[in-house]
């Protein structure tokens, strides 16, 4: 069995092990009483946590269960911050509405072309940067008419549940999003020191690492 078959395997057995124990332990049981439902409560929780372990541990990614690598780390004096620009056809940048990206997640999708796009060979990055463009040009389309610019809460509304972190919804009012259609997709890294701008220095460098340049 290869490496990936392993961890497939090990993925599939702790999904399977905590929706089973989540099953059998939360189930009513017949002469019940709050103390012992309590106690199998914990006894869940145990589980849960136990099965997160070996992805934290491991550093690898056991779905449903992941090493969140993107909030977990410890910080250095300086931090590098990635932001992505949208780029009009007359070359001016834009931030992207975070749902426009929906039903992707903007933060998985912000880390990936941060750590994963420029590896592509560039065929592939062209085929990924246009695919994110029609996704933010689909997005602006219907916030200039007045519709969702995602999909997540096109079912519950504003009971629907929000994305691990908030951002600001850019483009709620549309006179706030760009005129012009999206052509290109550039991608930064912001870098500053901490120390100095908990001093009040709030300077930083701005270094391009990838620019996807104008879509055909």
């Amino acid at each position: 069995m290869s490496r990936p078959d392993l961890y497939n395997l090990t993925s599939a057995l702790l999904f399977l092990g905590f929706v089973g124990a989540g099953a059998f332990l939360t189930r009513p049981w017949r002469g019940d009483h709050a103390e012992r439902r309590r106690r199998r409560i914990s006894l869940f929780l145990v589980v849960a946590l136990g099965a997160s372990f070996p992805p934290g541990l491991l550093q690898r990614s056991l779905w449903p269960f992941a090493s969140w690598h993107l909030i977990a780390k410890r910080l250095g004096p300086t931090l590098e911050y990635p932001r992505v620009m949208l780029v009009d056809s007359l070359g001016a940048e834009h931030n992207i509405d975070y749902r426009a990206w929906e039903p992707l997640i903007f933060m998985e999708i912000r880390h990936w072309v941060w750590w994963d796009l420029p590896r592509l060979p560039p065929a592939q990055q062209q085929e990924a940067s246009r695919y994110l463009l029609a996704l933010a040009n689909e997005g602006r389309r219907r916030a200039l008419a007045g519709e969702r610019v995602g999909t997540r809460d096109r079912w519950l509304g504003r009971a629907a549940a929000p994305a691990f972190l908030l951002h600001p919804a850019l483009w709620a009012d549309p006179s706030n999003v760009p005129p012009l259609p999206f052509t290109g997709l550039r991608l930064y890294v912001e870098v500053w020191n901490l120390e100095d701008r908990a001093r009040g220095d709030s300077s930083m460098q701005r270094l391009l690492l990838f620019d996807g340049g104008q879509a055909p």
